[in-house]
């Protein structure tokens, strides 16, 4: 918990010193700007570019790979090594990831599910449960995807997952789904449409295990949403394909009522035996099928995903199904694979090659600048089956 919270006391307002190692995860951006805006509001002086002599410390953290957990491991000993270092707060998914890693008697441990402690750590007149993010601040928050904007408000739905992707380290951190109630959610709509705003992330770890936990599901909280506010414009910001599939006929209806106007749905391979490895057993050929149909339909709703890259055992010609799967798309990032020792694709071998990696990456790029200019890398046509 750290000493100081032990003793009983809160920090008063001051400044505070804040290093951020997670720029590009939407959930945890949103909740990182959250805590930022509560700190403002309470009168804290937020420093990013700190003096070695602040006492107070907020560390943003990410596990979803290998390399982010040892960058956000490495800055976390950065500062405990400073003397005048009094209260360290390990903010985000490390904070669950790693315990045994963050048993210095200053640090104070702040999970993403458990961002109300803030109120228990810092003396405040506003409580972290009536601060909304909004939009992202830019120095805080990079999109990595070109719908997604520093004009867009974020309105989290909900946290953790209903899946067990092997690869993935973000159900040992969240845990199941926890999903917010329709009420909080308009709520939050209707304050951002009442700052000007009109597009809306629906924020989630996985929308589409939106609602498992409390009897709804996510077409029912759009339908709501739609009742409530009529100027919202949705974007949908991860959706994994099995639900997608599974709510497709009435998020079909939502679509062609013009609710939706972005859909996030990360296959992240094209290859049958890849996807069971990954633990992820849908019909791809269903997705894609659905797919072309709102693009036929409602040509204007963009859509949006990721292929996972260079995951053990992949070849060329499964990397190369995924391609095509994704140029069905219009827009696609590529993320290469790492290893995190506490998952089930640890223990899968052969691992690809670095060599191979850079090739297939470097024909990842190949082909978002062919599509920039209108062009198709030849072989690399949208022919899925």
């Amino acid at each position: 918990m750290g000493y100081f919270l032990r003793q009983g006391h809160m920090i008063k307002p001051g400044r505070i010193a804040v290093v951020n190692a997670s720029q590009s995860c939407e959930p945890s951006g949103f909740l990182f700007n959250k805590a930022i805006a509560f700190l403002r509001m309470n009168r804290f002086e937020v420093v990013f570019d700190a003096p070695e002599t602040s006492e107070t410390w907020l560390i943003n953290t990410c596990c979803v790979t290998k390399a982010k957990i040892l960058e956000a491991n490495t800055l976390i000993r950065k500062v405990v090594e400073k003397e005048h270092a009094v209260a360290i707060i390990v903010f985000g998914c490390l904070a669950h990831f790693e315990k045994e890693a963050l048993m210095d008697s200053r640090i104070c441990k702040v999970g993403p599910k458990e961002i109300g402690r803030l109120d228990q750590i810092f003396q405040h007149t506003i409580s972290i449960k009536d601060v909304a993010a909004g939009p992202l601040d830019p120095g805080l928050f990079v999109p990595y995807q070109s719908r997604i904007t520093g004009k867009d408000y974020f309105v989290l739905i909900s946290q953790g997952c209903v899946h067990s992707c092997s690869y993935c380290n973000i159900k040992k951190v969240k845990g199941h789904v926890v999903s917010r109630s329709s009420t909080e959610i308009i709520r939050d709509i209707q304050l951002g449409l009442g700052q000007g705003g009109r597009e809306f992330v629906l924020l989630s770890d996985d929308c589409g295990s939106y609602g498992v936990d409390i009897g709804s599901d996510l077409v029912k909280l759009i339908r709501e949403i739609a009742s409530h506010c009529p100027k919202a414009y949705l974007k949908i910001s991860t959706f994994h394909p099995g639900d997608f599939i599974r709510l497709y006929p009435g998020l079909r209806d939502c679509i062609l009522n013009g609710n939706i106007i972005y859909i996030n749905v990360p296959i992240q391979s094209g290859s049958k035996r890849i996807l069971r490895l990954m633990q992820r057993e849908y019909k791809l050929a269903d997705v894609l099928k659905m797919m072309r149909e709102i693009k036929r339909k409602v040509p204007s709703v963009w859509l949006y995903t990721h292929i996972l890259a260079n995951f053990p055992t992949e070849t060329m010609a499964d990397y190369k199904q995924s391609l095509r799967a994704a140029m069905i798309f219009d827009e696609f990032i590529v993320i290469t694979y790492s290893d995190n020792p506490q998952t089930t694709a640890n223990k899968i071998v052969p691992k690809v090659d670095r060599r191979d990696q850079d090739e297939r990456l470097m024909l990842a790029k190949k082909i978002v600048a062919y599509r920039k200019c209108g062009m198709v890398l030849d072989g690399m046509d949208s022919s899925y089956e």
